[in-house]
Formats: C-alpha cells, structure tokens, sequence
C-alpha cells in the first residue's frame, strides 16, 4: 500500500520571511537629498523609499533588463475633495505599486530616477 503524500501549499514551500530594523541618521538622509539635485523638495520618505528600492535591487541581483516594482502605502486623506473634516477619526490608505527597469535604477542618476518616480 503506498503511503498518501500530505498537501503541499505553495505558502509551505515559501523560504522563510524575516525582518530588519534599520535606523538611518538625518545626516545620511540629507545626503540622499542633496544627491537628488533635479528635486528640490524632496521629503525624507521619497529619499528612503528610493534608496530602499535601489538597494534591494542591488541585493536581489535582478537582471539590468528585468522590472522591478516597489511598494509603499500612501496615506489619501489630503487627496479628497472635498476634504475630510477636521474630527476625522480613522484613516485611508491604499497600496501603491511602481515599476521600473533595473538598468534605470542602478544607473549613475538611479537616485534621482527612483525619487522622481516616487514623487510622481
């Protein structure tokens, strides 16, 4: 008699997840800042967001001719018209979702590439 194989599910399969913490100074975030001349108001989290995506490409090795897509959650309550009132109380948010290919963010202006795509 042959013995019956359990279920598989792709989750199973999945390689572990982990999770770091990183702490980077203001020093560091203004030196993304001043690196991306062509934005000249650049927030700290269009600066993060884009070093962060740069670096995981690099770490992923992804082919310079594949996609790449980066994710974030965007806080929609100053997008509304009309807008919420002021005693509000909750919050809204949605994925967003942008593409690039590697060779554009591992390029010299990468940087600069990956905020403007952000910011966008």
């Amino acid at each position: 008699m042959r013995k019956s194989e359990p279920n598989k599910s792709p989750l199973s399969q999945a390689p572990p997840l982990s999770r770091k913490t990183f702490q980077l100074k203001q020093s560091f975030i203004q030196t993304l800042k001043d690196r991306t001349t062509q934005l000249p108001k650049m927030s700290s989290f269009v600066s993060v967001c884009a070093h962060a995506w740069i670096c995981s490409t690099k770490a992923r090795r992804v082919p310079h001719h594949e996609k790449t897509i980066s994710s974030f959650m965007v806080d929609c309550r100053s997008l509304l018209r009309p807008p919420l009132p002021e005693n509000y109380f909750g919050n809204l948010i949605t994925p967003y979702f942008i593409e690039a290919e590697a060779s554009e963010l591992l390029s010299e202006n990468g940087l600069t590439f990956a905020a403007m795509t952000i910011q966008n």
